[in-house]
Parts: C-alpha cells; sequence; structure tokens
C-alpha cells in the first residue's frame, strides 16, 4: 500500500469516526434540583465533578442542569443557607434538598458556652455560644440570649452569615439558621458596670465555662472552680459547669487583682472524683478556653486596628469626633478600656 493509499485509509477512519460520534454522542445526562419549604427568592446551585463545574442562579424550581454522566457534588444555597449532597448522575436523575424551616427553639441546645471577664481599665466580658440544632428541620428565626443585668453597650461580635442582632429587654436576640445537625457560633461583647457575673441558662446546657482574668473571684454559686492557669501573656481563673438544664443559674462576683507569670498546670482539687477524671475535664477545659482566648484575641486586635485607622483618618482631615477624642482621653490615662 503506497503513501497516498495510506493517508486516503486514516483520512476514511476519522471521517467513519466523527460520523459514530455525530450518531452516539458522549451521554449526557440532566440533573433535576428542587426544593421543598422554598419561599420565593434566588436560589444558587454549583454542579462540579473531576472535569465539569457549573453555576447557575434561578428564581425558579425545579432547575434543570445538563451535565455528562457521572459523580458530582451539588451545593445549593438559598436564604443565607448551604446545603451539599452527592449524586450519581445517569440518563434523567432528581435530587430534592429540604429548606423546610422552623422558628421552634425547643430542639436546641449549648453545646458549650464560654465566657471570658477582664479587667483592663473596664470589666468587659466576651461570650461565645456554640448552639447545636437536634431536630430534623431548619431553625430559622430568633434565638434570645439573656444578659447579666448590670451588662452594658452590648455588641455582636460573630454570627453565621446573613444573622442579625437587637439588645431589648436585658436579652439580645439573634435572627440566624442552623441546619439540622449542625452548629452555629455566636459571640457577642459587652460591658459590666459592677463586678459580678449572673448568668442563666436559655437551653440545656452541655458545659458552661467562665475565664476571669484581671480579677480574682469573690463569690461563686453553681460553678466549679478549676483552678489558675497561664495561657498566652494573661493569668485566667476557670470556672466551670455541666450538664445544665434551661432555666438554672450560675453566679461570680469579682474583684481587681493582678496576678503573677505561671507556668504549672492547675491540679485538681481534692475530693471532687477521681484524678484521671479531673484531669481529662481539665484538658478539655484548657483546649476550649485556648480557642476562646485566640477568638477574642484576634477581635480585640481587628477592633483596635479599626479605631487606630479611623483615628489617622480623623487626623488627616483636620477633625476628630467625640468618639476618638475620647479613645485617645483613655490612652492618655492609661486607662485601657474597650469602647464597645
Amino acid at each position: 500500500m503506497g503513501s497516498r493509499d495510506i493517508r486516503g485509509y486514516y483520512s476514511l477512519v476519522l471521517t467513519v469516526f466523527g460520523l459514530i460520534l455525530l450518531i452516539f454522542p458522549v451521554s449526557s445526562s440532566q440533573l433535576v434540583v428542587n426544593i421543598t419549604g422554598y419561599q420565593g427568592g434566588n436560589i444558587s446551585i454549583q454542579v462540579f465533578g473531576n472535569e465539569t463545574s457549573i453555576n447557575v442562579t434561578s428564581s425558579t424550581i425545579p432547575v434543570n442542569v445538563d451535565v455528562p454522566d457521572g459523580e458530582y457534588h451539588v451545593i445549593i444555597t438559598y436564604n443565607n443557607i448551604t446545603a451539599v449532597r452527592r449524586v450519581n448522575v445517569t440518563n434523567l436523575t432528581s435530587v430534592t434538598f429540604d429548606f423546610t424551616t422552623t422558628s421552634d427553639t425547643s430542639k436546641l441546645i449549648i453545646v458549650n458556652k464560654h465566657s471570658i471577664i477582664a479587667y483592663d481599665g473596664n470589666w468587659t466580658v466576651f461570650d461565645v455560644v456554640r448552639l447545636q440544632n437536634t431536630g430534623d428541620k431548619i431553625f430559622s428565626g430568633e434565638i434570645e440570649f439573656t444578659l447579666p443585668k448590670s451588662a452594658l453597650n452590648v455588641h455582636l461580635a460573630g454570627a453565621p452569615p446573613g444573622s442579625e442582632a437587637t439588645v431589648k429587654d436585658g436579652v439580645i436576640a439573634v435572627k440566624t439558621s442552623i441546619l439540622p445537625n449542625g452548629t452555629a457560633d455566636i459571640a457577642y461583647f459587652y460591658l459590666l458596670s459592677s463586678p459580678s457575673y449572673e448568668g442563666v441558662v436559655d437551653f440545656d446546657a452541655k458545659q458552661v465555662l467562665i475565664l476571669l482574668t484581671g480579677g480574682e473571684g469573690i463569690d461563686v454559686k453553681n460553678l466549679n472552680y478549676l483552678g489558675l492557669q497561664q495561657m498566652g501573656d494573661n493569668s485566667y481563673h476557670i470556672y466551670s459547669a455541666q450538664n445544665l438544664k434551661k432555666g438554672e443559674t450560675y453566679f461570680l462576683s469579682f474583684k481587681e487583682s493582678q496576678f503573677p507569670p505561671m507556668q504549672q498546670p492547675m491540679q485538681p482539687e481534692a475530693g471532687r472524683g477521681s484524678g484521671q477524671d479531673n484531669l481529662l475535664l481539665i484538658g478539655g477545659v484548657l483546649i476550649a478556653a485556648g480557642i476562646v482566648i485566640f477568638a477574642y484575641t484576634r477581635y480585640t486586635q481587628m477592633k483596635s486596628k479599626a479605631e487606630a485607622e479611623e483615628d489617622e483618618a480623623a487626623e488627616a482631615e483636620g477633625a476628630e469626633d467625640e468618639k476618638v477624642k475620647g479613645r485617645k482621653k483613655d490612652k492618655e490615662d492609661k486607662k485601657g478600656g474597650w469602647e464597645i
């Protein structure tokens, strides 16, 4: 066979192969995405696999997405809630996401509530609450956290995307959403006008934890004192309670004091159960405390940076508002208090 014949042969093969592809194309399927609990508004859908990534925004359901056969992750976002599912798509494949919501708080529990109480010119509290939705529906509604009677200048520090907060009648009310069996972390700042903290258990709580720095406890109710621990640049008196029921209370009053640096670990008190159980408890507390202190430190650093930038901008414009002047006076007086 000559070279010309070989070229003709390969040309014929390619032509036949092209016709085969036209007659029998690569298998393409349709994924049908549906939602229960849809109440209007935009839905964002992302479908991605090994070689395919598709983004769709729609205001009608169901949403049809053409994709090659294969396994995909389907991510859907609706009303600031995101859900993910893995789907094997062949031919016509349907998947339904349940976005049915409830505002009933009876299925919410507190996994842990951590409170840092710090004295640095003012008594300041940083509360971090981790909530879990134990129900089978998405929680979407308002969650109220009872504040100490002497709380002032309450400020939401962190919450899931789309959350909103208001302060009313001695509570901070946070409007948010939590997936079934999911968790949400909510953090808020405030000042205390008197040196005492009255905690109210708003939902059944597995653990509450208080870390006191810049002061020492005086009167303690319904809390176990775990000792003094050096973490970072500060020493913390640590108090804890477990398995509290909704409506229970706990209390701590304190006074200003300064602690020398410590390096020794906390020691369990005598008569409080086995040493191993106490060490396990203390270990868990220290891990949790470290996470909360890290969040607290990052937040105060970001806040200080924002205030410094605001001060510089005011100076550049040649005008200072009362807030900036007040901060400068505090710095000059070396009070070191946080403005919230």
